[in-house]
This record gives C-alpha cells, structure tokens and sequence, in this order.
C-alpha cells in the first residue's frame, strides 16, 4: 500500500510540481479521464501509464519530445506529435471518436499495433507528414517589394513579381541539395507586377501588371536552355490587373482586376489570350486572391470590403462563360484566398480588424452556397496576406505581413471534424510576408517578402519523413496515407479487407534492410514513371535502396497509372492480384519470390514488364530474378500482355496460367534473349504452361526457348 500511495504521489509531483521535467500521465490503480494533454519537450521518459482515458487526445511539444504509450484504454480525439517520437510498450487502440493525424513524427511500435477506428474511413495521417517551416535553406536578396512566387513544372525553377518595372519579373533556381539560388533571367513589365503564376505543365508564366490609369497581363515563354524569358503576349486593359490564376487543364487563365474578374482562352503554341467572359464588380480583387477549383469548374475571388459588398465570390466556368453563382459577405478585406486542390473548402486569410482572420469556407455545388465554418476557426488576429495548401490538400501554410512571433504558421484541416490545428509557427524572416507558395512535390515553401529593407525571396525546407518503425497498423475501416512515410524494421498494415489508399503520398518508402508487409488489403494508387527530366516522379511504393523486401499477402495491388519497380524485391503469400490498364515495369536488379501455394495474377488489361536495369554493373542472371519456389506456385495472366527486355526472362518450376487472350512482346534480336521455359537440366525445374479454355498466348515478337525436360 505504501508503495502504491508513493507511486501516486510521484505522479502527482511530475504533474503538477516540476513541469519542466518528465510528464507521466495515468496510473496502475485507478482509473482516469484526461483532457487534451501536452507533454514536454527535452526529456526522454514522458509516459502515458495504465488506466488513464485519453479522451482529448495529446500533443508532443515538438520534435524534441518522447512519449511512450503503456495505457489500457483507446485514445480519442487526436494524435499531434509535431515531429516528436512515440513508443509503444503495448498495443494502442484509437476510438471511434478519434478525429486524426494532426501532425506526425516517429511511431516506434517495438512490434505493437496500432488499432484504427472503425467509424468513419479514416485518414491515417492528415499531413504532409510533420509540416514545419524550418530555418532559412537560403533567400535571395532582390530590388524591391516582392509581390507574388511560384514553382515551374517539376520545381525547377521559381518565378518573382516584384514591385517595379525594370525588371517586373525575376526567374531563379533552386539547388534542393546545395541549397545555392542562381538568377536565371529577368523581364521588364508594363507595370509593377501584382501576381505572376507558372503554367500547370509548360514553361509559360502569366503575369498581371498595375499602372496608373490602366492594367495588363501578359504571358511570356521561358527556356531553360537559352536561360530566357520571352514575351508572348500583351493584353492592356482599361482597369489594374491584380491576379492571375492557371485553369488546371492549362487552356484558361483567369485575372482579377480593380472591377471584377476575367477569363481568357490560353493558345499553348502562341502564348495568345482571347477574351471569353467576365464577372464585373464595384470593388477590386486582391493581389493572387483568386484560384480555381481542383477540377476547373469554379472559380473563387476575394475582394477589398465595402459597405453592403459579399468580399468571396465564386462563379462557374463551362469552358466558355462565367456566371456568378454564390458570395459571402465577411466585413473585412480578402486578402488571399485558395480552392483546395481535391476538396470543396476554401482557405481564406483576412485583413486585420475582425476576430478570425483565418478561416475556413466550404461550398456546395448542390446548393451553390458558401459556408463558414466555425469550427475551423484558429483565433488568428494578425493581417493573413498569403495563403498556400499543400499539394496533398491536407496542410495549409500562411504568411503574416509584419515581425511576430508567428510570422509563418502551418495549420492541418480536418474535413471529418471540419477542424483546423497548428502544427507549426516560426519567426523565419527579419521582414514581414506577402506572399508564400509550397513546392509542387511539397518538400519546400518560397516566400516573398514585403518589406524594403529585405526584400528576400526565401526558401525553406517544410517537409521531411515520418518513421513507422517495426509497427503493424490494423486497419478497421478504409484509410489514406499521406506525406513521406518510411517504413523502418520489420512493418505490417492489416488491411482487414479494406482499401489503403495511397495515391496522395508524396512517397511510400522501405528503408534499408526493412521488410513492409501488406496483408489481406486493397493498396489503391500505385503509380510512379520514369522521366529523363525527373527520374522517378511519385514512386508509390518504393525503397530506399536494394535491400527492402515487399511482401504481399492475400491483397489487391490497384495501379491508377504505370509503376516502375526500381529496386528491392517482393515476394508472393498467398493470392494476389495486380489491376487496373497500367504498366507494372519490374526495373529492379534483385530476385522477388511467389511462394508455394501462391498466386500472383495481372488482371485484365494489364501489362507486366520484366526490364531488370542493365545499367547496374556487376549484376548477373537478369533473366532469373522471378522465382516460382515449386509447383504449388502460379503466375497467371488475364488478358494480359506480358513484356520481356534484351535482358530474357527464364520461368522454372511452377505454372504460367495463361487466361483470356494474352500476347507476349520481346525486344530480343536473338534466342539468348528470349524467354526460356525450364532450364533443359533438371525435370524439377519444368515450368507447366496451362493455357484454360477460349484462351490463347499469342507471341508477335521475340524467341520463346523450350527447355523443360
């Protein structure tokens, strides 16, 4: 008794005496209800102990702040780690009432689960993993008022409108591993450039220009080779352009002026801009205050207040016409706002004045109306200038325009809970900003800066991996990934029958020497290409190196586009099945494995391509690294077409169950290339060819080599 009243009065004092020192929340004997509760940083030993409820969820303080998880009960509301470590000394279950993922760090689960909900389909991580804006990667110091940036095509390079003429338009380089920024080329413009936005897919950049008594827009054609940056086309317009905003199909640019907005078709081999439709209004819009919708249906501007004046307006656009369609009357200037990318909600920063600066809005294309949700509000009373959503629209990333100890702030949005949290606020500048963009592939944030003193265009780093380390996620309900998850250790993800939905994951990676297995689950978003301009874009999954293993068991790869193979291996338990009208391109140089009593099967309209790379020194037996392990193994193909490189493909043991009308396709020039059945040595080593009933394999190219005994 002693004892426990000793260990209960140590917990209190932790509590409540020293909160600089080690937070245990919880204990062996009686139980508890917790409110949200935030565990300090610095320490190693926090912990959440026995029967205590966490029934507000908890935070790490950052990413100095370890936790370990050792409590009976499921934890609700929210997990927001912000970079810090969690340990698992016991399996940990997350309620019905668990809202999300706020931010991430490292998960070690010393081979515990984590138990999803069964309520809702769940996100699993509500971020680009943990957003947070870090210190100065480097900024570069230009003439005056930078007013608007942006990111090409696969982040090259950057784009800079500032507050002048000569040059109006600056375009710079960013070197992701030195960190060094190169001037590339500059543009004069008619007047000071408000807003400049980079074309969805080419190098074209659309620019709107204030000057007194008339505006303009232009567009102008960019060479990376020639390092220049020509002008293409140059509208005048009676009234200050102050927006422009790239239709997602690229075929359309909308501008905002002082007297509503316009729409004009985009010519791709001209530059032109033909004027198709406009909104007029009695106010102006913001600088970059305007922004589509993720499918280019709608469009949204803000507007500067007036009396009796709906500051958010969202038309529609059927290609040709746009027509208004809802508007919210806030009471305060719109400084910036952002359709997000896959959803219906609209992040809205506001001037100074009103409670609330930022919020969130959400429209109903059923209804066409505008909602503010409160929910989403964060309290924020500073001038809200720039706003940007992470490519993933899971993260929202603002810019305030004068020193403060919050001078860029990350927040995630919930849409179950219609929620937004911080995440992350750093004073990163010695000057306010106006203006901030997160990079397409989400790694780095560019700022813009307002004051002119600096006038830097800054780059931070914003993204970074989060680490699942020898876990196994049992899943009770559909779930997305997101970010930059690495799988470290010895991983498992329990699908339990449901779909994992991972075509938003910037990437989905098995580190060195780690094993990830997928069991019994649909994987939905598989995609990733080889490109000379960008290598692998978007590999999901993919591996650190050539030392992971990918174990599929009893699931469903879904592929939504080709997926190149590049390293590591997998092996096959039990039946799994490859679908969807893709190229599945198996690139790496190490052997995978279908075990006995498995299958693996390409669905209809399939292609399998066996491409070992050739370009890694020292490999040998190309041809081999398909492995049947013996004659309970099967490779079967549905109306599939199987691909075979120079490198050959040699099938032993097992069966090819060929199902439908399949064809083979060879780039061999000589039968040392071809595809070999068996190994002509061993009778063991026979491959059955079983072709089912109105069924046939036919082979348009190449040499097939019989060598079964």
């Amino acid at each position: 008794m002693f004892k426990m009243v000793k260990k209960l009065w140590v917990i209190v004092a932790l509590l409540y005496l020293n909160p600089s020192q080690a937070l245990v929340v919880g204990s062996l004997s009686a139980p508890s209800r917790q409110a949200i509760t935030t565990f300090p940083t610095g320490v190693s030993n926090n912990e959440m102990l026995g029967f205590a409820a966490f029934e507000g969820g908890f935070i790490l303080t950052d990413a100095n702040t370890t936790v370990a998880f050792d409590a009976y009960f499921p934890v609700s509301y929210l997990m927001n780690m912000r970079g810090g470590i969690l340990n698992l000394d016991v399996d940990m279950k997350l309620s019905n009432s668990f809202t999300a993922f706020v931010s991430t760090g490292t998960i070690n689960g010393n081979g515990y689960s984590l138990i999803t909900p069964s309520s809702q389909e769940f996100p699993f991580i509500m971020a680009m993993d943990t957003p947070n804006v870090l210190i100065y990667d480097n900024h570069l110091q230009l003439a005056t008022t930078n007013n608007s940036v942006d990111w090409s095509i696969s982040d090259a390079y950057n784009v800079v409108g500032v507050n002048q003429t000569t040059p109006g338009i600056y375009i710079l380089q960013f070197n992701p591993t030195t960190f060094a920024i190169t001037q590339v080329t500059t543009a004069n413009t008619p007047g000071n450039c408000s807003s400049t936005r980079w074309h969805p897919t080419l190098y074209y950049v659309a620019a709107a220009n204030q000057t007194t008594g008339a505006g303009s827009v232009q567009t102008y054609l960019f060479s990376p080779s020639a390092s220049s940056l020509t002008l293409q086309a140059n509208l005048t317009t009676g009234t200050n352009a102050f927006a422009v905003s790239w239709h997602p199909t690229g075929n359309y640019l909308a501008v905002g002026f002082s007297n509503g907005i316009s729409v004009y078709s985009f010519n791709s081999s001209t530059g032109a801009l033909t004027l198709l439709s406009s909104d007029v209004q009695a106010q102006a819009v913001s600088m970059n205050a305007l922004t589509w919708s993720g499918d280019g249906k709608y469009v949204v501007a803000g507007y500067a207040t007036a009396a009796s004046f709906n500051e958010l307006r969202v038309d529609s656009f059927n290609g040709s016409t746009l027509t208004p369609v809802s508007s919210f009357r806030i009471g305060a200037t719109v400084n910036a706002c952002e359709w997000n990318p896959s959803a219906d909600y609209i992040s809205v920063g506001l001037n100074t004045g009103i409670v609330n600066t930022l919020r969130m809005f959400q429209f109903s294309r059923s209804t066409n109306t505008l909602t503010d949700l409160t929910n989403a509000h964060t309290g924020d009373t500073n001038t809200v200038l720039g706003i940007n959503w992470s490519p993933d629209g899971q993260s929202i990333v603002i810019v305030l325009p004068t020193p403060t100890a919050q001078t860029v702030r990350i927040y995630n949005f919930n849409p179950y809970a219609q929620v937004q949290s911080l995440v992350s606020e750093n004073t990163l500048a010695p000057n306010g900003l106006g203006s901030i963009r997160w990079s397409r592939g989400g790694v780095f944030v560019l700022t813009g800066d307002l004051e002119v003193e600096g006038n830097f265009a800054s780059y931070y780093t914003a993204s970074v991996p989060y680490y699942l380390i020898n876990l196994k996620i049992v899943m009770n309900s559909n779930m997305a990934i997101y970010g930059q998850p690495t799988f470290q250790g010895n991983c498992v993800i329990d699908g339990n029958g449901y779909t994992l939905n991972i075509a938003s994951a910037q990437s989905f990676i098995i580190n060195t020497g780690s094993t990830l297995q997928l069991k019994n689950v649909n994987l939905y978003g598989v995609a990733g290409n080889t490109s000379a301009l960008d290598g692998i874009i978007a590999a999901t999954p993919s591996f650190f190196d050539s030392t992971g293993v990918l174990q599929l068991r009893d699931m469903t790869w879904t592929q939504t586009a080709d997926y190149t193979f590049l390293n590591g291996a997998f092996t096959i338990q039990g039946d799994v099945l490859f679908t969807g009208t893709s190229n599945f391109i198996y690139s790496s140089t190490q052997t995978s494995t279908i075990n006995s009593n498995s299958t693996l099967m390409f669905d209809n309209f399939m292609t399998f391509s066996y491409a070992p790379s050739t370009l890694l020194l020292g490999s040998s037996s190309l041809n081999s690294l398909l492995v049947l392990t013996d004659n309970t193994s099967n490779l079967h193909i549905l109306n599939t077409t199987l691909y075979i490189s120079t490198t050959g493909l040699q099938l032993t043991k097992g069966n090819l169950i060929v199902e439908g009308l399949c064809s083979v396709l060879s780039a061999a020039t000589n039968s040392s290339q071809g595809i070999f059945i068996g190994d002509g040595a061993l009778a063991a080593n026979d491959l059955t060819t079983m072709i089912l009933a109105e069924s046939g394999l036919n082979v348009q190219s190449g040499f097939v080599v019989y060598q079964n005994v």
